[in-house]
C-alpha cells in the first residue's frame, strides 16, 4: 500500500489500547513528517493492518511496528519481516511494545537490548517541596532553552537518543506549549533543572522529561521537579499521570516509586540477529 500519512496516522490513533499507543511519540512525529524517517502501511485483503516506521539516530536506525489489535495474534511474524524490508545499511534496533511482538523477533532470533518501562498514578499528588534556595519557575521560551538543553545533555550524557537534543530540536517538539508545561529549577540565576509535561490524552498527562543538573543532584531536585509537573497537570485536569524510564535505572524507579507510581507497561528494544550492537 502506498506510504499514506494521513492513513497511518488515523490507524495508529485506532489502535491506542489502554493509553498505550501502538507507536512511541518520536515514530509518530516521523509518520506526520514533522522527523526524518520513512514508513510503510501493509494489508490483508486490501485492509491496512501494519505499519512500519524507522526512525535515524546518529548510530542506528529505530524501528517500531503497529498492528491492527484484532490481527496481532497471527500478523506479528509477518509484520516484523514487512519491517525488516524498510532498513538499509546501517546498524538498527527494533521496540517491542507488547508480549507478541517481542515472542515474534525472539523467534526470528532477535535479541534484548535493553527496556523501558511505564509508570503510572492517580491524581492529584502532594505538594512540592523545594529544597532550599531553589525556585519552580516556567519554562521562558527562547531564553531558558538553551541552558534547559544544556542541562538535559549533562543529565542525559550516557544516552544515545536523549542526550543528542539540541536547542532547533526542542523548540521544534515544544512549539505551540505553554510556558507552564515546562518546570525549571532556578536557584538564583543558574538554572539547574526542568520537568517537561505533555498531554497525551484529555485526562492524562505525561512527565515527559525530568533532568537534574548532574552538579545539584542529591539534593531532591527530581523529587521537588515531578511534583511540581505533577500539581500543574493535575490543575489542568488529567486524572492520571504517566511517565517512561529505562528499567534497569533503578534509582529513578525508586523515587517514582515513592511518589506513588507503579509500572503497567513495558517496552524492549531488540538488536537483529548478527547485527552490530549500536553504540550507548
Amino acid at each position: 500500500m502506498a506510504a499514506d500519512p494521513d492513513l497511518a496516522a488515523r490507524l495508529v490513533a485506532a489502535w491506542d489500547e489502554d493509553e498505550l499507543p501502538p507507536l512511541s511519540a518520536a515514530k509518530e512525529e516521523v509518520v506526520a513528517g514533522r522527523r526524518p524517517g520513512r514508513f510503510g502501511i501493509w494489508g490483508v485483503e486490501d485492509r491496512p493492518v501494519v505499519v512500519a516506521v524507522v526512525a535515524p539516530y546518529p548510530e542506528h536506525d529505530a524501528v517500531e511496528v503497529a498492528v491492527a489489535p484484532e490481527v496481532r495474534p497471527w500478523v506479528e511474524p509477518a509484520a516484523i519481516e514487512r519491517a525488516e524490508s524498510l532498513v538499509g545499511d546501517r546498524s538498527w534496533t527494533v521496540w517491542a511494545h507488547r508480549a507478541a511482538q517481542r515472542a515474534a523477533l525472539e523467534a526470528r532470533g532477535y535479541r534484548p537490548l535493553r527496556g523501558v518501562v511505564r509508570m503510572r498514578r492517580s491524581l492529584p499528588a502532594p505538594p512540592p517541596e523545594p529544597p532550599p534556595g531553589i525556585v519552580l519557575d516556567s519554562r521562558r521560551p527562547g531564553i531558558d532553552d538553551a541552558e534547559i538543553v544544556a542541562v538535559n545533555a549533562r543529565a542525559f550524557a550516557d544516552h544515545r537518543e536523549q542526550g543528542t537534543l539540541d536547542v532547533a530540536e526542542f523548540r521544534r517538539r515544544t512549539a505551540g506549549s505553554p510556558p507552564a508545561a515546562i518546570v525549571v529549577a532556578r536557584e538564583g540565576d543558574e538554572l539547574v533543572g526542568f520537568c517537561w509535561t505533555t498531554r497525551p490524552a484529555a485526562e492524562v498527562g505525561e512527565i515527559h522529561v525530568v533532568a537534574a543538573d548532574p552538579r545539584h543532584q542529591g539534593r531532591g531536585l527530581g523529587r521537588a521537579l515531578v511534583l511540581e509537573g505533577l500539581r500543574r497537570l493535575s490543575d489542568a485536569g488529567c486524572r492520571r499521570a504517566v511517565l517512561w524510564t529505562d528499567a534497569a535505572n533503578e534509582p529513578a524507579r525508586r523515587l517514582y516509586r515513592r511518589l506513588g507510581f507503579l509500572v503497567d507497561a513495558e517496552n524492549v528494544e531488540y538488536r537483529p540477529p548478527g547485527g552490530v550492537q549500536p553504540n550507548r
